[in-house]
């Protein structure tokens, strides 16, 4: 890991950890294990440092959306399946039940958000460009929305456990399952080829 991902990365644990209120350049700087000089030649102020960890959330998020998408089959659906495995079961998922690159979305919002809410506009961008996607995937539209929102509201039930009968084992399974299946147009399922074949031998 470079410096410049050691500052940031100790930048979101102290934000996860102790609050928006903690982030100053004294105790990243401190977290992180290098000088304040050290850390000032990569982030010249507070400013730039939430700059940095906006830009570096999204960078990642992009990583993550685009590795999943590489594993799905071309056809409707898939930037949303895309979305929602990212968002969900990214690479470092493993690590904390749910996927650390939602938990540095957090972080960085709410760094931006209690810094100076113009920094949250790349953010405001990012998440324009992902639902244009999404509202170009083949799929209808309310559909694909509907599918992101539930992620979102799965993410935070997960982070905040809101409810852990909901966040682990069969129940989220299912949940997964169903906005799977949510991802794929209705005609383009098993049950409705089946149904359009039947429909043809009468």
């Amino acid at each position: 890991m470079s410096k410049r991902d050691s500052i940031l990365k100790s930048a979101e644990t102290l934000i996860r950890n102790e609050g928006s209120q903690q982030l100053t350049l004294d105790r990243v700087a401190e977290k992180a294990k290098v000088s304040k000089g050290g850390l000032l030649y990569h982030f010249p102020s507070k400013e730039e440092l939430v700059a940095g960890l906006v830009a570096r959330t999204i960078e990642y998020f992009d990583r993550d959306v685009d590795a999943a998408k590489a594993t799905l089959p071309e056809g409707p659906g898939r930037n949303t399946q895309a979305f929602l495995l990212a968002s969900l079961e990214g690479r470092w998922a493993a690590d904390a039940g749910l996927s650390p690159d939602r938990l540095d979305i957090f972080a960085s919002a709410l760094a931006a958000a209690s810094t100076d809410m113009k920094l949250m506009e790349p953010m405001r961008q990012a998440y324009a460009r992902w639902q244009a996607v999404l509202d170009n995937d083949g799929l209808d539209p309310i559909t694909a929305t509907i599918v992101r929102l539930a992620v979102d509201g799965l993410w935070y039930t997960e982070l905040f456990r809101l409810d852990d009968n909901v966040c682990t084992g069969e129940r989220r399974e299912q949940i997964m399952e169903r906005l799977k299946r949510m991802c794929v147009p209705e005609d383009s399922t098993p049950a409705a080829k089946r149904g359009k074949q039947a429909r043809k031998k009468r």
